[in-house]
């Protein structure tokens, strides 16, 4: 199933994420190539007419049929691309990331369901067992992450490409400007003798802010995530030694699965921790639990936590509810 169609109920039209000519498998015979770039057109079912609304972002396009569609939703389509599960909104023309949900790893590791079906934030989905029950998981808008990718640039003939990368260099140029900032603000925070500036908690409310909330904090790490951090912890706490492959299968409950099933739920389960690791602290590149090469045996690995992430992760723990 390949996310390259998609109807537009409430617009009366049919989004097609194809080829200007169809003629992808051209080559040019100039000294040159000269790149294909597709494009997305849109049929008007009411006129019958066929529009260009514009050049698709050379990045989509790249291998475009061999991203997998999930469903299509009321303003764009849910899609795995590379291992990664994206909303492509094309009412708002944006490219949206899934983050740490905990229906992430489930729409990425299996998409052969004999139904699909999107309501109202909902995806109703069965698995291909006989007998298995419909299941359903609710998508928030919140739970993705604006990547500032566009899906398709407005152009005229020839000046898409320059209009494309134009656009793409203002917002290479715009994070760093937002980065630079945001470093120099960090910097400000802290005082003559280099400590960080007291924070100024907002103002309670008199009569509340002595009370309890009747809500549970929610946990950041699921339960096995969080054994699987512990376990890396004492570890190099208390046996100062790193973690083996065969230590995390145990905690993950693995230990007699394929090795394929063991690589992709270690992969899963770890990516997951530093990505939502890397949210809470607000650091882009901070993972949690890294690997080395074992020095006994290069062909496998071992795993362990940065000793400057160590303070960070047990006050984490130890806020989580048990």
């Amino acid at each position: 199933m390949h996310a390259n169609i998609w109807y537009h109920q409430a617009g009366q039209a049919i989004w097609s994420l194809a080829s200007i000519a169809g003629n992808q498998a051209l080559k040019s015979f100039h000294e040159f190539s000269k790149n294909q770039i597709d494009s997305i057109m849109v049929l008007d079912l009411a006129t019958r007419d066929w529009k260009t609304k514009g050049f698709l972002n050379p990045e989509l396009a790249d291998k475009l049929y061999q991203v997998q569609l999930i469903c299509s939703i009321d303003s764009g389509l849910l899609v795995n691309r590379a291992g990664t599960v994206e909303y492509w909104n094309l009412l708002l023309n944006q490219v949206l990331s899934l983050g740490p949900t905990p229906y992430r790893q489930r729409l990425t590791a299996k998409l052969d369901y004999n139904y699909l079906w999107y309501d109202k934030n909902t995806l109703f989905l069965s698995l291909p067992n006989p007998g298995s029950e419909l299941d359903s998981i609710r998508i928030l808008p919140g739970d993705f992450i604006p990547t500032g990718k566009f899906i398709y640039i407005q152009a005229n003939d020839g000046w898409g490409n320059y209009l494309y990368y134009l656009i793409a260099g203002l917002v290479v140029l715009i994070a760093g400007i937002a980065v630079v900032v945001s470093r120099k603000f960090s910097l400000s925070t802290r005082s003559t003798t280099g400590q960080p500036k007291p924070f100024t908690e907002p103002a309670v409310h008199p009569v509340t802010g002595d009370l309890k909330s009747a809500y549970a904090r929610e946990n950041i790490f699921t339960t096995i995530e969080s054994a699987l951090i512990r376990l890396i912890l004492n570890n190099m706490q208390t046996m100062q030694q790193l973690t083996s492959i065969e230590a995390i299968n145990r905690t993950l409950g693995i230990a007699h699965k394929s090795l394929d099933m063991q690589k992709r739920k270690r992969s899963d389960t770890i990516t997951s921790i530093n990505e939502k690791y890397m949210l809470y602290t607000g650091r882009t590149g901070a993972e949690l639990i890294k690997r080395v090469r074992s020095e006994l045996d290069g062909r496998i690995h071992e795993f362990y936590i940065p000793q400057d992430e160590i303070p960070v992760i047990q006050k984490i723990l130890s806020g989580q509810n048990a």
